[in-house]
């Protein structure tokens, strides 16, 4: 081939070449004359797999290379408009003297040659394939042929599987039709599923295969080894893309192989057909929440889409993110240009009926599901029915035993049945290592009818009533082996469902990783339990989770359960259900979120009488402390005491959690009064007692308040070890809003050394307590720095941190936490000059302290007050 450069492009030209190694040879020159770029930058400019260009520019090759790849090299190298038409006119010139030869009779006299059909059974290619650039990427290099490696390499194999609808045979038709260049002799497809869902038999489909490659039918042999035979002989050495669409199973595959590597496979299926060895397989999950608007602009119209992108991306969303749902709701939007998408949106929340919408012409949600629901065993099918009735957002696999009253071993096979056939969905792993599964949202639909249909109605109530019992019977174990636990064990009569004691210790070696990976479905149950008026189950579980709520600083969490289940109990007159769940309120109310006081209160009192009247003494004990620990934040010590001297005497035997509570309570009243005995006295019992049964977070908690009491008396030295010791107990506990609280009075311990990282503690404090809705100390967490800014010589932005904190004092109803926010207020503004403005801030915070029989403090705003004045 004569290259010399074309008018246009001084490039070499195309239309010169008079064979296939010319033309080959063309293209390299081509790439030299472009500035000779890699073959990594040629694929990223054309989307062409590397090994395929390279491959391409092989000049030891006999064929012509696909013509889309050669449209892709030549424009990646810089030829433009006409230049790119020369070079696909000299390839189809090429090509087609090449088919005039093979058709020609030899010099000999020998029989002519037979032109073998070249079948092209593809379907068409779907023009929105949308969010799928890396599969077809992925799949169209892996099948690509590589050049000289026929002799030795293996058959190559892709499976891609997924869920109905997920998209797979749209997904293997784009590259299929990626590929037909590549394979110039010919794709073969077939949809192995019959239009009633039946298998097809693999013996149809050869014959159906050897009339399309040219046998007449008297030629094909009857039965399927025979035709298998036949199959892989006359595909030797020829290049066909074979595409077995919706494959049944491994047995209904393998003899569609064929025995020779100079074709491929690419092959879609509901399963993963484990047992076809060497298969590169592909996982296709549902599409990402953009691509999944994008696919429905792609029919609805951008226009539409931008004029109600939260309407599109609330149908996207109810679709699950699925590509046939999604087409489907984009194509019955289609149909009606004049309704907005927020109707379609609206129609499809209704749980009800959302399947029924998701079906138009020939497409339809509910039949592509079906065929794989019908498929199953009806053991399995009876599983995935059950395990949708469930609320769990994730489950383990154990959880179906309970439901299907099986043995656990039995309850994991059926599981990994369900996710083979990609009816449910491994999510990953809990934090104990156990694989964690869902529904998605639209087989929970379909299974849940299926459910309605089949199951009677007190089974499925049976069903779900045994998976809440398990539910309790592990938590209340775990509930039992936490490190502390503010609410004494008072539990109902709900069913217990009891796992094998070896199953239960393999759960519960350890317990609160265990509950860790479990809290959502707690909460699930709950609200589930509560929905299907199951109150036992309700109180029970929130009242087995509430320790652990708070351990763990879950405040909303355990808040939403105990107000769930005490509704439910008021309504159906469960007294002890309510008792219960009013002290769980009171005891988050107090260590979390706090509410209106007067709230608080009335719970607590509510709850001592409840628990009076039911003989409960474990529980009137620990409610008569939250009464105590109200009229202490409302600064009535003196009625504080009283109840916990009552509480007391009430007893606490059996529970030394309860018992230290109520002294470290005691010792944090008498500490408020001033009176350092009696609170040093109380201290030294509660930490005796956490001690002696190994209670450690209760003893890290009794230490805090020793370090507190030691900083009130300037003692930093006894504060600082106190603290440091409860800090690494809480740490190494993984106790939230106990570390929050710890270092906060740390910082303060630091503000009062003049330490210089106490700034820094007090934000980390700060922040800790915002993270876990801690009104109370983020409010002494901003009055403590508003004293180191006023000493920092920043008064404004002590005043700030003062008025957010006073803000905060104020929605607590906490008289004393006023009063130590405004002394410092004070001092802001008298470092700014404004001594009006402190004194008023000073005489209030008096006034409280006053209240609060604090003579001690009281005589110091007194001194600061004669200050002022004397200023």
């Amino acid at each position: 081939m004569e290259t010399a450069g074309s008018p246009a492009s001084g490039g070499p030209d195309p239309l010169r070449a008079e064979s296939v190694r010319a033309f080959v040879a063309g293209l390299g020159l081509l790439k030299v004359w472009a500035g000779n770029p890699s073959f990594e930058r040629l694929a990223r400019l054309s989307g062409i797999p590397r090994s395929t260009l390279a491959d391409a520019l092989n000049e030891r090759r006999s064929r012509l290379p696909a013509l889309d790849v050669v449209r892709g090299f030549v424009r990646a190298c810089g030829v433009v408009g006409d230049g790119v038409g020369g070079w696909e006119d000299a390839w189809r010139r090429l090509q087609q003297a090449a088919t005039a030869d093979a058709a020609e009779p030899g010099p000999v006299a020998t029989p002519p040659a037979t032109v073998r059909p070249v079948p092209a059974m593809l379907p068409a290619d779907s023009s929105d394939v949308v969010g799928r650039d890396k599969q077809v990427a992925q799949l169209t290099d892996l099948l690509t042929p590589v050049s000289g490696g026929e002799g030795t390499a293996p058959l190559v194999v892709a499976a891609v599987s997924g869920r109905p609808g997920v998209g797979k045979t749209t997904l293997a038709v784009r590259v299929a039709h990626r590929l037909v260049d590549a394979f110039p002799d010919g794709q073969l497809y077939v949809n192995l599923h019959t239009a009633d869902a039946e298998p097809v038999d693999p013996a149809l489909v050869l014959g159906r295969f050897l009339r399309m490659l040219g046998l007449e039918g008297s030629a094909v042999p009857a039965g399927l080894e025979e035709r298998a035979e036949l199959y892989r002989s006359v595909l030797a050495g020829r290049r066909v893309l074979v595409v077995l669409d919706n494959a049944d199973s491994a047995a209904q595959v393998r003899p569609l192989l064929p025995g020779t590597p100079a074709s491929a496979v690419l092959l879609t299926s509901r399963s993963r057909l484990h047992e076809l060895s060497g298969t590169r397989r592909l996982d296709l999950d549902v599409l990402e929440p953009d691509d999944a608007l994008e696919l429905l602009a792609a029919v609805v119209g951008v226009e539409r889409v931008a004029a109600e992108p939260d309407a599109a991306r609330e149908i996207a969303r109810l679709c699950g993110c699925l590509p046939l749902a999604v087409r489907i709701a984009a194509a019955r939007l289609a149909t009606r240009p004049h309704h907005p998408l927020a109707r379609l949106a609206d129609r499809l929340s209704d749980r009800q009926r959302r399947l029924n919408e998701l079906a138009v012409g020939d497409l339809d949600v509910r039949a592509s599901l079906a065929l794989s629901y019908h498929a199953l065993e009806a053991s399995a099918a009876r599983a995935l029915r059950l395990l949708a009735a469930l609320d769990a957002p994730e489950f383990a696999a154990w959880v179906a035993a309970p439901l299907l009253d099986i043995e656990v071993d039995e309850a994991e096979e059926l599981v990994d049945i369900l996710a083979e056939a990609y009816l449910i969905d491994a999510t990953g792993t809990d934090p104990a290592g156990r694989v964690r599964y869902r529904l998605h949202d639209l087989v929970r639909l379909y299974a849940r009818e299926r459910g309605e249909v089949e199951d009677e109605e007190g089974q499925r109530r049976a069903a779900l009533a045994r998976a809440f019992g398990a539910w309790l019977a592990i938590a209340e174990s775990v509930d039992d082996r936490l490190p502390s636990r503010e609410c004494p064990p008072i539990r109902g009569d709900a069913p217990r469902y009891r796992l094998p004691a070896g199953q239960l210790a393999h759960l519960l070696a350890d317990p609160l990783t265990w509950i860790d990976g479990e809290r959502a479905n707690l909460v699930a149950a709950v609200e589930q339990a509560c929905a299907l008026g199951l109150p036992e189950y309700a109180w029970n579980l929130a009242g087995a989770s509430v320790n652990f709520f708070d351990l763990r600083g879950h405040y909303d969490d355990g808040h939403r359960v105990c107000q769930l289940a005490l509704d439910q109990s008021r309504r159906t007159g469960n007294r002890l259900g309510e008792a219960v769940m009013l002290l769980g309120l009171t005891m988050l109310w107090n260590n979390g979120r706090e509410v209106d006081q007067d709230r608080c209160m009335a719970a607590a009192v509510r709850a001592v009488e409840l628990f009076g009247q039911l003989a409960e003494p474990l529980g009137e004990a620990k409610a008569l402390d939250a009464v105590a620990y109200s009229h202490f934040k409302y600064g009535r010590l003196d009625e504080a005491l009283r109840c916990v001297e009552r509480a007391l005497s009430i007893g606490a035997s059996g529970h030394p959690d309860l018992e230290v509570s109520l002294w470290l309570t005691r010792g944090f009243v008498h500490s408020n009064r001033g009176d350092r005995a009696e609170s040093e006295t109380s201290y030294a019992r509660a930490l005796d007692l956490s001690r002696g049964s190994g209670l450690r977070i209760k003893e890290a908690l009794t230490l805090r308040a020793l370090g507190s009491l030691h900083l009130r008396h300037a003692d930093h030295q006894q504060a600082e070890s106190c603290l440091w010791r409860a800090m690494t107990i809480m740490t190494e506990l993984e106790h939230v809003s106990a570390q929050a609280a710890i270092l906060l009075t740390i910082g303060q311990l630091q503000a009062h050394q003049r330490h210089p990282d106490a700034a820094a503690t007090l934000e980390r404090a700060l922040t800790s307590c915002r993270l876990i809705g801690v009104a109370f100390g983020q409010a002494l967490a901003l009055s403590e720095l508003a004293t180191l800014h006023t000493a920092g010589g920043r008064p404004r932005s002590a005043i700030d941190a003062c008025s957010e904190a006073l803000d905060l004092a104020r929605g607590l109803g906490q008289p004393h936490l006023r009063a130590m926010i405004l002394q410092p207020l004070g001092a802001a503004h008298r470092a700014l000059g404004d001594r009006r403005a402190a004194a008023v801030a000073w005489r209030e915070a008096r006034d409280l302290r006053a209240g609060l029989g604090n003579a001690v403090e009281v005589a110091q705003l007194d001194a600061l007050l004669v200050e002022c004045d004397d200023e």
